[in-house]
């Protein structure tokens, strides 16, 4: 049994990200937490045409990448 999460081995975290510290002045959704509901609601929002913004204290999935 895998004890670690699926996309952590195909797509390795990296320590950081080149992430935008401007936050818009509009958009039609914002997402607090980039978990797994996270980014599946921000992605079905942004096919929809919806610009999105997500928010997160600490890296992109963080606690499923720790095991928590």
């Amino acid at each position: 049994m895998i004890s670690k999460v699926y996309w952590t081995e195909e797509y390795p975290l990296r320590s950081t990200y080149d992430v935008s510290r401007n936050v818009p002045d509009k958009v039609d959704f914002v997402i607090i937490g980039s978990g797994y509901t996270g980014l599946a609601a921000a992605r079905v929002l942004a096919k929809a045409d919806n610009s999105v913004a997500v928010f997160d204290e600490k890296t992109i999935g963080w606690e499923q990448a720790l095991g928590m």
